[in-house]
């Protein structure tokens, strides 16, 4: 599931960037993937993984801590360093809005998903909670928020007197 996941984010993210010509012919298979990017790809495809099975194994496998909210504070943090991450992965360096959404757009879906296959697979204890989606998606919307808020500044940073006047 999240394998076609990433494939279709990957279509997605080079459409929207215009980059045609990494969905066709050789350029599909290498993605002009080089070291460094494969290993992004491999720390995400991981960090999905990690993701995965914390949202489906049973609660009673999960440790206990007498802190009010803290499952709502997991999902926040969970899914908005997912989104981090993939912004990371995909190397957006200057994310137009589009390219932020369909990240937000995929993190806030794959979340669902996993609360619906909790409600479909997990008979031990697990359940879908309308809580933890709203955890999810203000965790991804702050990521997406905090990555635009970075590359504007590392903008305005980079920016000269020269270029301000224009």
């Amino acid at each position: 599931m999240f394998i076609c996941g990433f494939i279709l984010l990957r279509v997605s993210v080079a459409f929207l960037r215009g980059n045609s010509s990494s969905l066709s012919g050789t350029n599909w298979t290498d993605c002009s993937m080089n070291v460094s990017n494969a290993v992004r790809w491999i720390i995400c495809f991981l960090y999905t993984i990690v993701v995965t099975v914390l949202s489906l194994i049973p609660s009673s496998d999960l440790p206990r801590f007498p802190i009010p909210h803290l499952d709502k504070i997991g999902h926040f943090g969970l899914y908005g360093l997912y989104a981090l991450l993939l912004v990371w992965t995909l190397r957006i360096e200057a994310p137009s809005r589009r390219a932020c959404f369909l990240v937000g757009l995929f993190c806030v879906g794959y979340g669902v998903a996993m609360e619906i296959l909790q409600k479909t697979l997990c008979h031990s204890g697990r359940q879908l909670e309308i809580g933890d989606i709203v955890a999810n998606t203000i965790g991804v919307v702050g990521a997406i928020l905090f990555t635009d808020w970075y590359y504007r500044q590392g903008n305005a940073a980079a920016q000269t007197p020269a270029d301000a006047g224009r």
